[in-house]
């Protein structure tokens, strides 16, 4: 289908992610306070931007942390904090991928993998030791089997670590899931 996968801080592409993001958030969720638009971890983060031609058809969001630049994940807001459940994140750099969009007649299929993929290889690249990501169930498991198919071997669903409510997703039962990352 001709698309291009690519990091970019190119604005155009990113504000027609932003708006994509937002209008695929609340079809999929049935949200429509779902907070939106370009936000601090998108203008500090890595996106990944898949488009056809100049028009953007999805994207995901890479946030990193690492021991020279230690921030806050997305995922962390009260009182959550990742370091409270993993002592290793003292000494290691980790991200967490969120706000992955794609047009309706483009999920579900290669394009997420191809996505999901270069994400990871991001990773290694910026010598990420585990990515996060919250998903409801449902997600949490095609997440998994994605990742295990990549050769993620050590991909968990945390359904022990309560998280807090998150703006918008307060009705939606939400699941922490890390990813060990090794060369892929």
């Amino acid at each position: 289908e001709n698309l291009i996968f690519e990091f970019t801080k190119d604005k155009d592409l990113l504000a027609q992610y932003y708006r994509l993001r937002e209008k695929e958030t609340k079809l999929v969720s049935n949200l429509d306070n779902y907070p939106c638009g370009e936000t601090d971890f998108d203008r500090f983060g890595k996106i990944l931007i898949v488009r056809q031609g100049n028009e953007c058809v999805g994207g995901v969001r890479l946030f990193i942390s690492t021991t020279t630049l230690p921030r806050k994940l997305p995922i962390e807001i009260n009182d959550f904090s990742l370091n409270a459940h993993f002592s290793e994140l003292k000494n290691s750099n980790y991200a967490q991928a969120s706000h992955l969009t794609l047009l309706p007649e483009l999920r579900g299929g290669d394009i997420t993998n191809i996505m999901l993929k270069k994400l990871y290889q991001e990773a290694v690249v910026s010598n990420i030791n585990i990515v996060f990501s919250v998903a409801n169930v449902a997600l949490s498991r095609v997440y998994k089997i994605n990742s295990l198919r990549m050769g993620l071997k050590e991909t968990i669903i945390h359904k022990n670590i309560n998280l807090p409510s998150y703006p918008g997703l307060e009705k939606i039962k939400c699941y922490l899931i890390s990813s060990q990352i090794e060369s892929l």
